[in-house]
């Protein structure tokens, strides 16, 4: 292996660095989609910290064994070419971007400015009819999957969406006229996300 390194370092290409990096790429898009829901889904949230530790490791173990394959020949770090030092910063980069996506809202925010228009279409639809109770959707509503819709006394529309984990569920209330506050109260939590739009997580 140290003889394989060592032929690496004689050539000034990035490409173990980059292949990394890939593994980093296909991971931070996995986390995109799976931190993007409401709340976290337990086995996602389980695969993709147990596939971004493993990246770490790999990187870490990749990087002293350069360092020390470096030492050992005296090179150094300016002849590291700059395409090089770039693969080497992608992979942490895009792991500290991963875990910024599941500490925040961001990708989610996103996903509810791309999928507003046909929500509230729904939404808006709903409360012209005039029916209260639950409806069944099945199906898209943008970039959401939607099971349930239901209209409410108040005027609000509530979007039934993602069952992350057991006795628990999450989705979107549309508040036109701002009657929803943001509580973190058991057995709902409600937190109001941008305009009438307010995510909720219940737990039974």
């Amino acid at each position: 292996m140290a003889e394989n390194l060592k032929d690496n370092l004689s050539n000034p290409g990035a490409w173990p660095w980059t292949l990394v990096a890939g593994f980093a790429g296909a991971w931070f898009i996995a986390a995109l989609y799976a931190f993007s829901h409401i709340e976290i889904d337990m086995f996602l949230g389980i695969v993709a910290v147990f596939a971004g530790i493993m990246l770490a490791v790999l990187w870490i173990i990749m990087t002293l064994l350069e360092v020390f394959v470096r030492l050992r020949r005296r090179e150094s770090l300016p002849l590291i070419s700059p395409r090089r030092w770039l693969a080497w910063l992608m992979t942490p980069a895009l792991g500290c971007a991963g875990l910024l996506l599941a500490w925040t809202d961001a990708d989610l925010l996103l996903r509810l400015r791309l999928s507003e228009s046909a929500l509230a279409a729904r939404a808006e639809q709903l409360l012209a009819s005039g029916e209260t109770g639950h409806v069944t959707v099945n199906g898209r509503l943008g970039l959401f999957r939607v099971d349930d819709a239901g209209v409410s006394d108040d005027g609000t529309v509530r979007f039934w969406m993602q069952y992350p984990g057991i006795f628990m569920e999450t989705g979107l209330y549309y508040d036109p006229h701002r009657v929803i506050t943001d509580t973190d109260a058991w057995p709902e939590e409600r937190e109001r996300l941008r305009g009438p739009w307010v995510k909720f997580i219940f737990r039974d």
